[in-house]
């Protein structure tokens, strides 16, 4: 039996050549949380504790679960299936912008930064951003240019921040929605002398950032924590193995999900974590 046809006969309740809640086993990063968060020593235990019956992924991701999952959406109609999304575009980039806005003392020029123009989800974002802006900071300015691509590459993003700040002498902050556009604006914003005087943020990997935060140059960026987010994927499939429903505004059990919004499958927190001096060393990565 391959995935595919493992997780068929397991919905249909037929024998299968072996137990099918993983299609697959875990890998050893994942089967750690799990085993933390069901108490259990080990992988045996746990599948003895979950049985066949939920399954929680973490998508977009490429493994045999996720990929058996999409092959299996013809089933999606027939069985319950939710999608916990840690935020929506629009929560995120508004964060974003609070946090850029805060350390610009909400006022004076700034500019957005994606990875690629083509990439629907950052323009997105950043194009949140620019309407929190418009809407709670009247006195922060879009410039000219509005944004900035990078084609994610660290090493670009610092080059395009030295050629920003020349070009707008004015420029005050750089909302970055891309991993890579953080630190390399803060390497340019460090090299020119200028930290506490122009300021940039994007979602980033803390300990790529971790010097940065710690010496002032960036005073915070942008994350989500995915172990989080898979705990909350098991607290909703216990709630429906226990009979229960979701409903809008429910608690499912972990910070940024206390009050969760209801988009068709969608379970949507406010998952997003702003790491700082204080909680960049959390995270292991």
């Amino acid at each position: 039996m391959n995935s595919i046809e493992r997780f068929y006969a397991t919905v249909e309740r037929k024998p299968v050549d072996r137990p099918a809640c993983w299609l697959g086993d875990p890998t050893p990063a994942e089967a750690r949380r799990l085993c933390e968060f069901y108490k259990v020593p080990d992988v045996k235990a746990l599948k003895r504790v979950c049985g066949d019956d939920f399954y929680a992924v973490e998508i977009p991701y490429h493994s045999p679960t996720c990929n058996a999952i999409f092959a299996a959406f013809d089933w999606y109609m027939k069985n319950v299936t939710y999608d916990v999304e840690a935020f929506d575009e629009a929560g995120l980039g508004g964060f974003l912008m609070d946090q850029l806005a805060a350390q610009m003392g909400e006022e004076g020029e700034y500019i957005t930064m994606v990875g690629s123009m083509t990439m629907e989800s950052q323009n997105n974002w950043a194009d949140a951003a620019v309407a929190r802006q418009e809407a709670a900071y009247p006195k922060m300015t879009l410039v000219a240019d509005k944004r900035v691509a990078d084609d994610s590459d660290a090493e670009k993003a610092y080059e395009i921040t030295k050629q920003l700040i020349q070009k707008y002498p004015n420029l005050k902050g750089i909302l970055g929605t891309g991993s890579f556009d953080a630190p390399g604006a803060a390497r340019a914003i460090q090299e020119l002398g200028l930290t506490g005087k122009v300021f940039a943020i994007s979602v980033a990997m803390p300990l790529e950032v971790k010097d940065y935060l710690e010496d002032g140059t960036l005073g915070s960026v942008a994350l989500w924590d995915a172990a989080v987010t898979a705990k909350v994927m098991l607290n909703a499939a216990m709630k429906l193995w226990n009979g229960q429903t979701i409903a809008e505004g429910d608690d499912l059990g972990e910070d940024g999900y206390n009050a969760i919004h209801i988009d068709g499958h969608n379970l949507i927190g406010q998952g997003w974590i702003a790491i700082t001096t204080k909680n960049v060393d959390d995270f292991g990565f």
